[in-house]
């Protein structure tokens, strides 16, 4: 048996509405069934990982200890009782407001609808698409507005997936606005892994993407969409996206004040007490893959190399091989005093309509914020940079690396 294994940290448990246990590796790979007897191998690996043969004996003995000592039903009503108050478990009651936190505040719903530039791009888009014989699957439909302009639309049917507690506003609101949706609407409260919807769905809209596009788990949600529609016959909007990464200088603005510190702590320390504790510190903080999403706005950061594509994603034909993975070279076309590396992406909703997370563009959309990643050096013009990029095996993060002539000047 191979030593030193263990089990890969992007394994994900949960169990299923009937009570299946389900397992998933990837973020786009889908799930499948374990059981009790595997879950127990898996703790017992880094142990008897060379010994199959004591695995095998273990695995046995703690099966049946388990067994012999299940607990009686009084502690069983006791144990359900605790994980009930803990929120583990919900009655029927308790879940038909669905989650609470999260996307299911009203303020965050509030917060996605109210950016008029993204929204109505979407509406845009959808407006191309859906005629009367649209069949239309709202991934994530929160309060509900592509499903409401679907129905204004007159299309044949609309199925909103959303687990959250805004999808108890959906029909208040579509009441409220006077859109008939008797025997054309049909509200699923789960996640969309549970949800039940027929295959003749041929209109998929969704709007899964973080700062970072990977970052909500779009990539496995849609994975198994594709797996349970007619591809060839569905328009899914959005239907791709691009990243880019380009040099920025930021030289004003609410983060401008800590990115200067962290680029001048990397010179030798002055006697000043401050910037003594400020160079120690930053040689003692783990900046090793340091990053974060930030509001810019297009007057407060000038660009300084040009943008590099790191590949476009298809959102109904991608394969986990492929997605974002790749090497640049980026040319610094201005000197930065406070250099940083900014993450961005463009959605293709259709055909000539886009929305992005490029401060400044035309097409930005409020709700995203570009991903900045502070360099620990300066950059002057002339300067040849080496990008390398890919995305972590969840699909859930972008990650690069940015070197010059060896050197690591930024991770993620």
């Amino acid at each position: 048996m191979v030593s030193k294994l263990r089990v890969s940290r992007s394994l994900r448990l949960r169990v299923s509405d009937k009570g299946d246990l389900l397992a998933s590796l990837s973020k786009s790979s889908g799930e499948f069934g374990v059981s009790l007897d595997l879950v127990q191998m898996l703790r017992l690996l880094p142990q008897f990982q060379d010994d199959s043969k004591r695995m095998a004996s273990e695995l046995k003995r703690s099966m049946d200890a388990h067994t012999k000592n299940l607990p009686p039903q009084q502690e069983i009503e006791s144990l359900l009782e605790e994980l009930q108050e803990a929120g583990v478990i919900v009655g029927a009651k308790d879940n038909e407001g669905g989650i609470q936190d999260g996307f299911g505040d009203p303020w965050i719903q509030w917060a996605m609808i109210s950016d008029s530039v993204r929204t109505r791009k979407y509406l845009e888009a959808l407006d191309k698409v859906l005629n009367k014989d649209s069949i239309v699957l709202d991934l994530g439909a929160g309060t509900g507005i592509f499903s409401a302009f679907a129905l204004m639309k007159g299309v044949k049917h609309v199925y909103a997936v959303e687990e959250t507690a805004s999808a108890l506003e959906i029909p208040k609101i579509l009441q409220r606005m006077g859109i008939r949706s008797e025997g054309r609407f049909s509200l699923i409260r789960s996640n969309s892994a549970d949800a039940k919807f027929p295959r003749t769905v041929n209109v998929v809209v969704s709007e899964l993407f973080g700062n970072d596009p990977l970052g909500e788990g779009m990539m496995a949600t849609l994975a198994d969409i594709v797996a349970r529609v007619d591809v060839e016959n569905t328009v899914f909007v959005p239907g791709s996206f691009e990243v880019f990464a380009e040099i920025i200088d930021v030289h004003t603005g609410a983060a401008h004040h800590r990115l200067k510190a962290y680029a001048e702590s990397n010179k030798p320390a002055s006697k000043d007490f401050y910037d003594r504790f400020l160079h120690a510190a930053r040689n003692e903080l783990d900046f090793s893959s340091l990053s974060f999403p930030i509001h810019l706005s297009e007057s407060e950061f000038i660009s300084c190399s040009n943008a590099v594509s790191l590949g476009k994603v298809s959102l109904k034909l991608f394969s986990d091989e492929d997605i974002l993975f790749g090497k640049h070279e980026m040319s610094v076309t201005l000197d930065a005093a406070v250099p940083v590396l900014m993450l961005w992406f463009r959605v293709k909703l259709v055909d000539g309509v886009t929305v992005s997370s490029r401060c400044g563009s035309p097409d930005f959309a409020l709700h995203w914020s570009p991903i900045l990643i502070p360099l620990n050096d300066k950059v002057n013009s002339g300067d040849k940079l080496r990008l390398e990029h890919g995305t972590d095996e969840e699909l859930t993060q972008i990650e690069v690396s940015l070197t010059r002539a060896s050197k690591i000047l930024a991770a993620r």
